[in-house]
């Protein structure tokens, strides 16, 4: 769905817990879905039917099962000599590291939406972690060893 000021808004459907989630994308990350979507010569209506799924099956018949969004993610991972475990998971668990992590970080009730978290202990987690990347980040640089 586009949006007054640019960017679209994208729906995840049966996502990790069966979950909906809605997100915002623009600039780069818009221009590039953008540019997929003019490629495979799709409409995008707010339909929930086949024409809507953006990221379709080999055989078009439907959306990428989880198992083939891993090996897509695994392979390309290999193809980098990223030799460390990646999987949807693990994109999603950066994601959110990473939000956090930035000097204008969402509110934790914001993230907790987009990852459709029911509960924001689920979602603290990923505060904890960013806490403990922020404080090694300052010891590195200030008591270098």
């Amino acid at each position: 769905m586009p949006l007054p000021r640019g960017g679209a808004l994208l729906t995840v459907r049966h996502g990790k817990g069966e979950k909906e989630r809605s997100f915002r994308i623009d600039g780069p990350v818009f221009q590039v879905v953008k540019a997929y979507v003019e490629a495979t010569g799709r409409s995008f209506a707010n339909s929930k039917d086949l024409a809507t799924v953006l990221f379709r099956s080999r055989q078009g018949n439907g959306g990428l099962t989880t198992v083939r969004a891993w090996q897509i993610i695994t392979s390309y991972a290999r193809e980098a000599g990223i030799a460390k475990v990646a999987s949807p998971h693990v994109m999603r668990h950066t994601f959110a590291t990473q939000c956090l992590l930035q000097r204008k970080a969402p509110p934790v009730q914001v993230l907790q939406k987009i990852l459709g978290h029911s509960q924001l202990d689920t979602t603290m987690r990923y505060a904890h972690i960013a806490d403990q990347a922020r404080m090694y980040s300052l010891t590195a640089r200030w008591l270098p060893v």
